[in-house]
C-alpha cells in the first residue's frame, strides 16, 4: 500500500510503499541478530529502497570491525575475486578518465581493487575491519581505519575515489555524497558500484530480492536515485553501466539460480496469502520468513561521476 508522510531520503517525494523484508546476518559477528523481519520502503518517484527503522548502526560498525580479512576472499586470489569482478576491465575504464594521481578506496578491505591500479597512483584506503586493514598495509596501501561518515581525511586531496559495495551499507546517503565531494579534488572522479534496485530481476523479486535480504544492506539505489543524490552534492555523470557483481562461470548455473529465486518468490507469496486465512504450520512459516536465495544477474550499477570544478 502507498503511504503519504515521511518523504524519500533521496528525492523528497512524499509517496512511498512498504513491504515486510525477511533478512539474515551473514557477518561473522554476534553484535547483530541472526535473522530479522524489517520494513522495506520504496520511493514511488525515484525507486530508492531503504530499511526503516534501520539496523543498529553501532552494532553494524562493530560487526565490520570484527570481520576477518578472509571473509570476502583471500587477498590476491584472482580466480575468486579479481576475475569474476572484472577488476582489470574496471581499472582500464577508470584510467581512461584519470591515468594517474592519488586514489582513495572507501571500504578497501584488503586492497584488492587498489592493487590493480597502475603504479602511477598513490594508493589510499579507508577500512573498518582491523584485520583487513593490516593486510592492505602489508600490500603498500596507506590505510585509515574508520567509518566513512566520521573518518578524518584531508579535503580536496584525491584525484580518484572508489566506492565499491559501500553505498548499500550507509544509512545517510546525502551525508555520504557530501563526504565524497569534500575529499575529491575539483574535477576529480568518483566511481560507484552498488546494487541496482531498478534491474529487471530486482524489480520482479521486490522485497524478496537477495540484495535487501542481507542485514548489513540498509538501502539500494536505482540509477535515477544515485544520479539525484550525487547531483545534489555537485557531481556530473560521465559514464553509466549495469554490470554483474560476480560474473558466473556458467550461464547455465546463473539461469538455474534465477529460476530458483523466482520459484522461491512465488512460493513465499503463496504462503503469505495463506497466512492471511489461517496461521501457517511452523515449517511453512519458517519457509515464508526465509531470506531470499542468491542469484547472479546484471543487477549492479557502475557509475562514474566528475566533481564540478571549483
Amino acid at each position: 500500500m502507498p503511504h503519504q508522510g515521511q518523504p524519500c531520503p533521496i528525492c523528497d517525494a512524499p509517496t512511498r510503499h512498504s513491504a515486510p523484508c525477511y533478512r539474515v546476518n551473514m557477518l561473522p559477528s554476534d553484535t547483530l541478530p541472526r535473522q530479522t523481519a524489517d520494513t522495506l520502503w520504496t520511493c514511488g518517484a525515484c525507486g530508492f529502497r531503504w530499511i526503516d527503522p534501520p539496523p543498529d548502526t553501532a552494532a553494524l560498525a562493530q560487526a565490520y570491525r570484527d570481520t576477518p580479512a578472509q571473509h570476502w576472499g583471500q587477498a590476491g586470489d584472482a580466480a575468486a575475486i579479481a576475475q569474476p569482478r572484472d577488476y582489470v576491465g574496471k581499472v582500464r575504464e577508470i584510467t581512461a578518465f584519470v591515468p594517474a594521481g592519488r586514489a582513495l578506496d572507501i571500504g578497501c578491505f584488503h586492497g584488492e581493487l587498489l592493487a590493480h591500479l597502475p603504479d602511477t597512483f598513490e594508493r589510499w584506503g579507508l577500512e573498518l575491519s582491523a584485520a583487513a586493514a593490516q593486510v592492505a598495509r602489508e600490500r603498500g596501501i596507506h590505510v585509515v581505519e574508520g567509518d566513512v561518515l566520521t573518518a578524518d581525511l584531508p579535503d580536496a586531496h584525491f584525484d580518484l575515489i572508489l566506492s565499491s559495495d559501500v553505498h548499500e551499507h550507509v544509512v545517510d546517503q546525502r551525508a555520504l555524497a557530501a563526504r565524497l565531494a569534500r575529499w575529491v579534488k575539483p574535477g576529480g572522479l568518483v566511481v560507484i558500484e552498488t546494487g541496482d534496485a531498478g534491474a529487471p530481476l530486482a524489480r520482479l523479486m521486490g522485497p524478496r530480492w537477495y540484495y535487501t535480504g542481507l542485514t548489513e544492506h540498509v538501502c539500494a539505489h536505482t540509477a535515477r536515485s544515485l544520479d539525484r543524490v550525487m547531483a545534489d552534492a555537485g557531481f556530473t555523470p560521465v559514464a553509466r553501466d549495469r554490470r554483474w557483481h560476480d560474473r558466473p562461470r556458467s550461464r547455465a548455473r546463473a539461469y538455474a539460480r534465477v529460476g530458483m529465486a523466482l520459484a522461491f518468490r512465488a512460493v513465499a507469496d503463496g504462503l503469505g496469502l495463506a497466512a492471511r486465512v489461517a496461521p501457517l504450520p511452523a515449517p511453512l512459516e519458517r519457509l515464508h520468513r526465509r531470506w531470499p536465495p542468491w542469484h547472479a544477474t546484471r543487477d549492479h550499477l557502475w557509475h562514474i561521476y566528475r566533481r564540478s570544478p571549483a
